[in-house]
Order: C-alpha cells, then sequence, then structure tokens
C-alpha cells in the first residue's frame, strides 16, 4: 500500500514540476474578411406600401416610367 502511495506522490511531483508551455504575445499585421449578403438598389429607388386590403383592377404606369407627385399609380 505504501509502494503505491509513494508512486503516486511521486508520478504527481513530477508531472507538476515538468517545463509548462509558454505563450507568448506577437506583432502581427490584421487582416479581417467580411462575407455579407443584400441587394444594390439605386438610390431613386423606392418602396410602397398599401394602406388597406385589396386587389389591384389597373396597373397606370409601367416599369421605369417616370410619375409626378401626387399621380395615380395603381
Amino acid at each position: 500500500m505504501k509502494k503505491k502511495l509513494l508512486f503516486v506522490l511521486s508520478a504527481i511531483m513530477l508531472a507538476c514540476s515538468g517545463d509548462k508551455d509558454t505563450i507568448k504575445p506577437e506583432v502581427k499585421p490584421l487582416m479581417e474578411a467580411v462575407y455579407a449578403s443584400g441587394f444594390v438598389v439605386s438610390g431613386q429607388e423606392y418602396q410602397l406600401f398599401s394602406q388597406v386590403d385589396g386587389n389591384l383592377i389597373q396597373i397606370l404606369v409601367k416599369e421605369g416610367e417616370e410619375v409626378k407627385k401626387g399621380q395615380p399609380l395603381l
């Protein structure tokens, strides 16, 4: 029993007394990549939303056509 205890204590002492791996800080250039998804839209593009539910009966302007303020679109 004493031999086992002596062996365990010796193993613990040897394990704790070994050289430790150390890490030192390094100065390196910072490189970072950013990935994203999205949409590219014109600065002149607007999204319209209806204030009420319903069905469209007639579209009064075509896509890309210029409109004036107050002009009905649908």
